[in-house]
């Protein structure tokens, strides 16, 4: 039979109790590094508990020292720019689609894309008959003339190469006659469009590409005719119509519209009209700062006028930006002047040149670069723990491409940013319109958003983006309009929808910026139609203490015009923490009930103010706790009523109310006898003299490894046998089962919505409302007259079946020991009221003392067929088995112990090892004084006492 006595782990035996080495409370007041030690005096015990943030290279190192006070911290505006993986800005936010970010202080669904894949937009004749849906191509350039606007479009093949323009008569896009003499063959590529000229030699140039010459369409447009000279860029500048050609050649006329007798000449000056050498060709041109810009692969040139004289014309070429240290094919194919910058294209990126630096903004770079990142702050307006030196914004972006095109609407810069979808070599990922407003990049659209039902993102590309101002009081064009080229990148039918090539529209706010500023004052309706749904991810949020637990209790929401029901809008709230999912997947929605009509329904349809409640907005344990923790929200508007297009759930602001819970930590003041002959509390002399004591002592203090020290306090050790046993070790992706846990009659799954120690709980579904429903957690070997010592952590919502935790014989399922777990149910007058005061986790033990024969047992929890009734779920959080250990397990343990716990270890790969709670504190001396005990005068020894006061603090 075993000795009663301490388990010393790894031998499987036991020591002999007392007599052999120091104990803390038994031989000795303490003990350290097995050395046992009499103090004098009361020695103190007191709760040191800190918080350190983020390492800091500054002179000041703040810290969290209030852990009883609950902070604050929420977000109101979104208008620094998406892309920021990790908080440092309350105005920026992480990723967005189908909402509108841009206005401070709120957030709005997304201005509705007015066309959708079943409309038939376009016509070939001029009284829009026989419309049809797919334009077979792409839009490359758009002008305003004659108050028309024109898209010129690359078609499929030569055949559909074509001039549009918008009819708000027949709300159709509608063939222009000029498109009868442009090429059908399929190498001559249009290019570009330009309006120029005066009265009725005010014409419409169409390039069509270096080997066709270009086409004038005319002031009567009706008729039009070849122009004479090939094009590929076109610009109007300082009264001359200006064209690349021949790769590198720039020329200019005074008189274009003049068939055959037009005259274009090149600039004089450097390289006499060429633009650098004829390996690179020309990307693109822009008139900037009264000069012409043009891009190449190789870099940014300008052409200007040098004369003094400015009557006189001497039109020079300088390389202003040399790109030849990143030679690509996509830099200037985009350029636009706005704001008195030039912004142009650089190979994967977009560059701001100001006339003297170069700043690369992006928009891969997400939120603004250049902005300094803001302080975060408590509900008291206090900081919360952050760096003294900010560090760089975390840019997380994702996939964003090459900006094809830009765009102003005057206050913000407008990009078609395309990935190439699943064209051969693209990302197949979605491409965007973006809009930067000076202080970040905003998602405007994706073609994420363009059938997504049937289709991907991949299957789409954003090639072209324009803006058109107010031009008239009636239709679209009593708007102003972004119009977006959506190209598919393979015309094919899928889930039995096409996929088309498209020009896409959604009209802004005629009065300001603000999308719900544009009021019917007759009705009080929005004039604005809005998009179905779309959503926001916010930044990871960790106080400034990234490794750190913090429990959150619940999320307060300010929202304005929600409600219940289909003929209301709404807001879903979910959160993920920990990094646990993926921007699409691991959602964890912060509600029982999602449905629109229910009358218990929990998502925002309050206003003002709405308070969910972590995890689930039930009535257990209302919070979570995390290191970290992001939302996302999802604004969907109202789909019944007559305006329900024009309602858009309004975001106002939102804020967690969470506390600070670090590992707690333990600091000693007590005063050490360093004295000869000392007595022991055994009433033992002890053999170590006050010399040797003060020593030993002495050399702890500069001791570099922690010291192991023991006051009595200590809780026993022992051992969790149990490999994988709080749910962590995953050999499948997020969400499936825990290795080593096998699953009989019943699912098994992983999940972060419910959890009491790490970072999932294991869901166990029965697969029927009959018969045993068992989870295996491990099997062990025991021998005759062990003891057995089990424990486990469960949920068991009102509703499910009783549960059991067993340790059986294996070979004949005889019950060696067993407890049960009954629902949480709300039963009574009163259950209601017990149930808002209860932790929906139940800690439950159990102890089975002299095995009476050696032999395999399995530990498990089991749903008994006696009691089976539902297939509704249980929730395991923790378990524990062990076999013998300090005084035979006879005292029971209350916490729960895997290396992850405080002050415990694994004994291998973590998580998938067995563990154990260590014996002691780890400590270091931090101070230290000493009163000396000098003999008298005249006494014959030489020796002395001494009393050494120390000061320990336990490791972090």
């Amino acid at each position: 039979m075993p000795i009663f006595g301490e388990f010393l782990y790894g031998s499987e035996t036991y020591s002999p109790p007392i007599g052999t080495r120091d104990q803390a409370g038994v031989t000795h007041n303490i003990v350290m590094d097995n050395v046992g030690l009499m103090t004098v005096g009361v020695p103190t015990r007191s709760d040191i508990t800190t918080a350190i943030p983020r390492i800091s290279i500054g002179a000041e190192q703040r810290q969290h020292t209030d852990f009883s006070e609950r902070d604050t911290f929420g977000q109101k505006s979104y208008h620094h720019g998406f892309g920021e993986s990790e908080f440092s800005d309350r105005a920026k936010f992480y990723k967005s689609e189908g909402v509108w970010t841009l206005q401070p202080n709120q957030l709005t669904l997304g201005p509705y894309i007015n066309q959708i894949s079943t409309d038939e937009i376009f016509s070939d004749n001029t009284d829009a008959s026989s419309p049809f849906v797919d334009s077979n191509g792409f839009i490359v350039a758009h002008a305003e003339f004659q108050g028309v606007s024109y898209f010129l479009q690359q078609g499929d093949d030569g055949d559909y190469n074509k001039l549009w323009y918008w009819s708000e008569a027949h709300d159709k896009f509608l063939k222009s006659a000029a498109t009868a003499g442009m090429s059908t063959n399929d190498a001559h590529l249009p290019s570009d469009l330009q309006e120029f000229g005066a009265t009725t030699n005010k014409n419409l140039y169409i390039a069509q590409g270096e080997s066709v010459n270009m086409r004038r369409f005319n002031s009567d447009l009706a008729t039009h005719a070849d122009n004479g000279v090939p094009a590929k860029f076109l610009a109007s500048f300082n009264g001359k119509l200006w064209r690349s050609d021949n790769v590198n050649e720039i020329y200019y006329s005074a008189d274009p519209h003049s068939d055959g007798s037009a005259t274009w000449t090149a600039p004089n000056g450097l390289n006499d009209g060429t633009i650098g050498d004829s390996i690179y060709p020309i990307n693109g041109m822009v008139v900037h700062k009264s000069a012409l810009w043009v891009g190449k692969y190789d870099g940014i040139y300008r052409i200007f006028n040098s004369a003094t004289d400015t009557a006189t014309e001497v039109w020079q070429v300088e390389k202003v930006i040399d790109l030849t240290h990143n030679i690509s094919e996509f830099n200037g194919i985009a350029m636009t002047s706005f704001g008195g910058d030039l912004y142009f294209s650089q190979d994967r990126t977009l560059a701001k040149f100001d006339g003297a630096t170069i700043t690369y903004m992006g928009p891969d770079k997400g939120a603004n670069p250049e902005r300094n990142q803001f302080q975060q702050k408590s509900v008291y307006d206090e900081a919360l723990p952050s760096d003294i030196n900010t560090e760089p914004s975390s840019f997380a972006s994702g996939v964003v491409g090459v900006v094809r095109s830009l765009a102003n609407d005057g206050e913000n810069l407008i990009a078609a940013v395309d990935t190439g979808g699943d064209v051969t070599g693209g990302s197949g990922q979605e491409s965007r319109v973006m809009m930067w407003n000076g202080s970040g990049w905003h998602p405007i659209y994706s073609t994420n958003e363009w059938e997504s039902t049937a289709h991907e993102a991949g299957d789409y590309r954003t090639r072209f983006v324009t803006f058109i101002g107010r031009k008239g009081n009636a239709g679209y064009e009593n708007y102003p309009n972004i119009i977006i080229g959506n190209e598919a990148v393979t015309n094919a039918t899928e889930d039995g929808v096409e996929k088309n090539d498209r020009i896409l529209r959604m009209y802004l706010s005629r009065w300001g910026s603000n999308l719900i500023d544009d009021i019917n004052p007759s009705t009080g309706v929005n004039n604005i139609a809005y998009r179905d749904s779309g959503y926001l991810i916010t930044s990871w949020f960790d106080g400034g203490l990234p490794d750190v637990e913090k429990t959150f209790f619940d999320v307060i929401v300010a929202a304005q015009d929600v409600g219940l029901g289909t003929a209301n809008s709404n807001i879903k709230l979910e959160y993920q923490v920990d990094d646990i999912g993926t921007d699409d997947t691991g959602w964890i929605e912060l509600h029982q009930s999602t449905t629109v009509g229910a009358s218990d329904n929990d998502l925002i349809t309050v206003s003002p103010i709405q308070s969910v409640t972590f995890p689930d907005n039930g009535n257990l344990d209302r919070s979570i706790y995390a290191k970290k923790i992001r939302l996302k929200f999802t604004l969907t508007r109202a789909t019944t009523g007559t305006n329900a297009v024009r309602m858009t759930p309004i975001l106002k602001s939102w804020g967690y109310h969470f506390v600070v819970r670090p590992e707690s930590r333990f600091g000693w003041n007590l005063t050490i006898k360093c004295y000869d002959n000392l007595i022991d509390l055994q009433r033992r002399q002890e053999s170590k003299p006050a010399a040797e004591l003060r020593q030993y002592l002495y050399s702890l203090r500069d001791q570099k490894i922690p010291i192991i020290f023991h006051d009595g306090t200590e809780l026993d050790q022992i051992k969790n046998k149990v490999t994988n046993p709080s749910m962590e070790y995953l050999t499948g992706v997020e969400g499936s089962a825990p290795n080593g846990y096998t699953a009989s009659s019943c699912t098994i799954s992983t999940t972060s919505a419910y959890r009491a120690h790490g970072f999932r709980s294991m869901k166990v579904v029965p697969s029927a409302a009959t018969g045993d429903a068992s989870v295996t957690i491990g099997t062990f070997d025991l021998l005759k007259y062990d003891n057995v010592f089990a424990a486990a952590n469960l949920w068991v919502p009102e509703g499910t079946d009783n549960i059991y935790l067993q340790v059986i014989k294996t070979s004949d399922s005889s019950i060696l020991a067993e407890t049960e777990f009954t629902p949480m149910t709300a039963s009574g007058d009163f259950g209601d009221i017990y149930l808002a005061n209860h932790t929906r986790w139940v800690r439950k033990t159990l102890f089975a003392e002299n095995v009476p024969a050696a032999a395999n047992y399995t530990f498990r929890v089991i749903r008994k067929s006696a009691d089976a009734d539902t297939t509704a779920p249980f929730y395991v959080d923790t378990v524990e088995f062990s076999n013998n250990g300090p005084n035979n397990l006879k005292r029971v343990n209350y916490d729960y112990v895997d290396g992850d716990q405080l002050r415990c270890r694994w004994l291998g790969t973590p998580h998938n090892s067995e563990s154990v709670r260590q014996s002691g504190y780890q400590v270091y001396i931090t101070g230290m004084s000493e009163s000396l005990r000098y003999p008298e005068v005249k006494e014959s020894t030489t020796s002395f006492d001494s009393e050494i006061t120390i000061a320990l603090r336990e490791v972090s």
